[in-house]
């Protein structure tokens, strides 16, 4: 009987042992599954802001793309519905620099050069040899530069903003030169 009470209690001791065991394995594993948690989160954050600003750029070059004569109004028109085709927020379109600009080629050296620029938010560098051989003499590409600003929300942890940069080219499609406020 002495016996069995001293494996009994042996055996508590054992298994006491192995709760406190575990409570060190997750005192040590926890705060690392909590990084990788708040990693994960900002991970996908950033992939949607590249993702926004790729679409945004791609959205309103196609959509400006269709228009033969244009305004700064409809130019604003079709920004406003980019963004809420995209589905983003008016926290969203705060972050988000949308610039389109018309880069036509002379038509006696086929040389680009800036047609008209509409901007949103501040004016954004233009390296006109990155037109070169996307259209022939006397015509025109849409060029449409989308910058979106990213902020986590995870901002106690990354306090840094982020941002992304993407260009778009779109021929005219119903006409060679499209003009703007008229300005060809």
């Amino acid at each position: 009987m002495m016996m069995r009470f001293l494996e009994t209690l042996a055996m508590r001791r054992h298994k006491q042992a192995e709760r406190g065991g575990a409570m060190v394995e997750f005192a040590l594993v926890a705060p690392l599954l909590v990084v990788m948690a708040f990693g994960t989160l900002e991970m996908h954050g950033l992939l949607k802001a590249s993702e926004t600003a790729s679409r945004v750029a791609l959205q309103t070059a196609d959509l400006v793309a269709r228009e033969t004569v244009t305004t700064s109004a409809n130019l604003n028109d079709i920004r406003n519905l980019t963004r809420t085709s995209l589905g983003l927020t008016q926290a969203d379109a705060g972050r988000i620099v949308i610039q389109i600009s018309s880069i036509g080629f002379r038509s006696d050296t086929g040389a680009p050069e800036l047609r008209w620029r509409n901007v949103s938010g501040s004016i954004l560098p233009i390296t006109l040899s990155d037109a070169a051989g996307l259209g022939g003499k006397g015509e025109s590409v849409i060029q449409v530069i989308a910058v979106y600003q990213h902020t986590s929300p995870l901002a106690f942890l990354f306090p840094q903003s982020v941002s992304y940069r993407d260009v778009a080219w779109a021929r005219p499609r119903n006409t060679r030169l499209i003009t703007l406020d008229g300005v060809t």
